[in-house]
């Protein structure tokens, strides 16, 4: 199976001595992404902001509650559904007030590819 590229990875590693994934996670250098779910009536989407990436899953930082037990899609704002990757929402945990964080499991692996220079 050949991974999937997402550019938006750049600098060293990020780990907490609790990492939960078995890949190193990234800070990233875009941080605006989407995530869309199927709900009765059709795609839900939203605007979200992307907290850490690996290439087995990535931590997104949002207001608006997600489906439990049904897939999501994530991509690069900008990117149309079908470049999106396919993940499983793994928890969801309060971050403040306002918004939660949740970890995403991807269904493939992903490669992430530095920013190239043109």
């Amino acid at each position: 199976m050949e991974a999937e590229t997402i550019v938006v990875a750049a600098g060293s590693p990020r780990m907490s001595p609790q990492d939960r994934r078995a890949a190193p996670r990234h800070t990233p250098i875009c941080d605006r992404v989407w995530i869309a779910w199927m709900e009765v009536g059709g795609v839900q989407l939203a605007a979200v902001r992307l907290d850490d990436l690996s290439s087995s899953g990535a931590a997104v930082l949002l207001d608006k509650p997600l489906p439990s037990g049904e897939p999501v899609w994530i991509g690069v704002e900008g990117t149309s559904l079908s470049e999106g990757m396919i993940a499983d929402i793994v928890r969801v945990v309060p971050h403040d007030e306002s918004s939660c964080r949740a970890g995403l499991r991807f269904g493939q692996p992903c490669a992430l590819g530095k920013k190239s220079e043109k």
